[in-house]
């Protein structure tokens, strides 16, 4: 949800019934990425897609083949238009060396990078080893600190920004990139 529209579509799926993943749809991470802190939202449109995200799971749960697996709908809620947008031949991107993991998943063997600026660093230290502390409009310029030759583990608040690194580094030639994901032990490969 961004200002006043949204959007919600089913990934993967199951066994039975197959779908892309988010990746094969939305490749990369936008390089200005927008957020409601830096955009706004109104608070209905929240609620509203909350309520649809809230119907589509019940789908998802109870194997309903009109699931919107393989699309998105977009919701204008302003407006009060809708479309829904059909993205089940996405193909799957070719593994791209970046893994999402939880903070017990960092290896002693890693290079860890705070992309945070310097002032949320001080006021809200991370719980686990950090080994450079570099702001992400600055990392790419670091890039001589970096190791090539073992895994590089981002991290910050949400994860968004370290997100945004990995990607800048892939396309720079890293292939073993890690990102920590705020609030989780463990979590898929991806």
């Amino acid at each position: 949800v961004n200002r006043t529209f949204g959007y919600l579509g089913v990934f993967c799926g199951s066994a039975k019934r197959t779908a892309p993943s988010m990746r094969a749809v939305f490749p990369k991470l936008p390089i200005n990425p927008q957020s409601c802190d830096t955009v706004g939202v109104t608070g209905p449109s929240v609620g509203i897609i909350a309520s649809l995200q809230a119907q589509e799971a019940l789908k998802v749960l109870l194997d309903d083949e009109r699931q919107l697996l393989g699309k998105l709908l977009y919701c204008d809620l302003w407006n009060y238009k809708q479309h829904i947008i059909d993205f089940s031949g996405a193909t799957e991107p070719e593994t791209s060396g970046l893994e999402l993991i939880g903070a017990a998943q960092i290896l002693q063997s890693d290079t860890v990078v705070d992309v945070r600026n310097a002032d949320e660093i001080t006021s809200s230290p991370q719980t686990f080893r950090v080994d450079q502390k570099i702001p992400l409009a600055h990392l790419v310029d670091h890039i001589a600190t970096l190791p090539k030759s073992q895994r590089l583990v981002l991290a910050c608040q949400s994860g968004q920004r370290a997100l945004i690194g990995a990607q800048q580094l892939l396309d720079l030639g890293y292939r073993s990139i890690a990102v920590v994901l705020p609030g989780s032990s463990s979590s898929p490969k991806r």
